[in-house]
């Protein structure tokens, strides 16, 4: 998950260059202060080999999808919210 959040960091404006561990992590959480949730927080899993796994696509496209139709302090909470 915390790739994940790497990854959603660069296209918010958060943090374009990791130079320690959790530093974009750390930047969305800044980023989301005063921030809500944006749309129906839905996690996905699927069973493989005796383990569960969380399908990341949507939540991984969903960030890019709304940038510039939401405030980028909601997509960087929703984001947090999510990953935890």
């Amino acid at each position: 998950m915390s790739r994940l959040l790497d990854a959603a960091s660069a296209p918010l404006g958060v943090c374009w260059l990791r130079t320690y561990e959790s530093e974009p992590a750390m930047g969305l959480e800044a980023a989301a202060r005063g921030g809500s949730l944006v749309g129906e927080p839905g996690m996905e899993y699927e069973e493989r080999d005796g383990r569960l796994v969380m399908l990341t696509g949507e939540l991984s496209e969903s960030p890019i999808e709304l940038l510039g139709r939401e405030p980028v302090r909601d997509l960087a909470y929703t984001g947090r919210v999510l990953g935890r």
